[in-house]
C-alpha cells in the first residue's frame, strides 16, 4: 500500500511525472534551491526566475545552492 501520492510513476504506456521546485533564503545569506521531478519550462519561468531576480534586486548578488531530491529526474527538453 503506497502512503500518498508518488513523486513519479511509469509504465511502457505512460509516464506522470510531478514537478517541484522550492526557493528558500537561508539565515546564512545562501539561496537554497530545493527541486524534485522533472522540471520545466514554467517551474524556472513561473518560480524559480521570478523568485531569483527579486532577490538579486534586493541584494545585488546571490550565493546559491541547488539540491536536487531523490525523486529528481532532469528537466524537460524547453527547459535545458
Amino acid at each position: 500500500m503506497a502512503l500518498g501520492p508518488q513523486p513519479h510513476t511509469h509504465d511502457t504506456f505512460n509516464l506522470e511525472v510531478h514537478a517541484m521546485i522550492d526557493v528558500v533564503q537561508a539565515p546564512d545569506g545562501i539561496v537554497e534551491v530545493r527541486a524534485g521531478g522533472k522540471l520545466t519550462r514554467a517551474d524556472y519561468k513561473d518560480v524559480l526566475l521570478l523568485r531569483l531576480e527579486a532577490l538579486i534586486a534586493a541584494s545585488g548578488k546571490l550565493n546559491v545552492l541547488f539540491l536536487m531530491d531523490e525523486s529528481f529526474i532532469g528537466w524537460t527538453l524547453d527547459a535545458a
